[in-house]
């Protein structure tokens, strides 16, 4: 901790970080979108899709966690093939609301415990925030779902791979990362859940990784994640702990300057 400096921007990975994501059932979204269609020719099942998904999925290059594959594939994208395939027709006027809608039977997401508190003290300390994500999903999308559950979050911007093209922990990632924050990267600290994507990501990039386990140790989603982080790291086991670094690294730094 001796090392860590008064951060200038403080970046927020989103799933299992700033959101507990207590539910991932593709299955169910696209039971309700088959639901709503208004033309299914040939009765195609949830199972069908989603097997269709999977083998799209590996096509291009997804191979689970430990594949950590380099280049974002649109949602969008994905969801036109699927359907295009098998002739069905949705009901929907525009990309977000189908999106909206499949997600809404996907996921089930509550806030971070404490985050709403986190970002309160962070924004009294006159600290930029933003959020960074792995999200083949759209930024509006996301910016949706983090302002209903997080509503006076005060983000500065919301950086998602579906808009970048590259993933963590792709180094371009973290270099537009910098780039938007208008800062070096060791003015940055950068809080996430995932060891490879989030810590040895940032901390590569030159930025402060903190390892945040509070969700990943509980959650059915990510429980028996086996990976290490290969960088040093500051672990952080719940936000009222994060808190209390804040102010020690602060309390420091006026110490230097007295």
């Amino acid at each position: 901790m001796s090392r860590l400096q008064f951060p200038s921007m403080i970046a927020f990975d989103y799933g299992q970080t700033l959101i507990n994501e207590q539910k991932y059932d593709l299955k169910s979204g696209f039971a309700a979108l088959l639901s709503a269609a208004t033309s299914n020719p040939d009765n195609v099942t949830a199972d069908e899709v989603f097997s269709l998904y999977k083998s799209v999925r590996a096509d291009a290059g997804y191979c689970g966690v430990e594949g950590l594959p380099r280049i974002e594939v649109q949602w969008n994208c994905v969801k036109n093939y699927l359907f295009d395939y098998f002739s069905v027709v949705l009901p929907f006027d525009d990309d977000f609301e189908t999106e909206k809608y499949f997600l809404e039977n996907v996921y089930d997401c509550t806030p971070s415990p404490g985050i709403g508190e986190l970002l309160d003290f962070i924004n009294s300390k006159c600290i930029r925030t933003c959020v960074a994500s792995n999200l083949s999903y759209s930024k509006k999308w996301l910016t949706f779902l983090i302002n209903s559950l997080i509503p006076d979050n005060n983000f500065e911007f919301i950086e998602v791979s579906s808009d970048c093209v590259y993933r963590k922990p792709h180094p371009r990632y973290f270099e537009l990362l910098a780039k938007r924050c208008r800062l070096n990267p060791d003015e940055i600290w950068f809080c996430g859940d995932n060891p490879v994507c989030d810590v040895d990501g940032s901390a590569a990039a030159g930025m402060s990784p903190f390892w945040y386990r509070e969700i990943t140790e509980l959650s059915p989603i990510t429980r028996g994640r086996t990976a290490l982080p290969k960088y040093d790291y500051t672990p952080l086991w719940s936000w009222k702990e994060f808190e209390n670094i804040i102010e020690k690294i602060e309390e420091m730094s006026l110490n230097h300057l007295i």
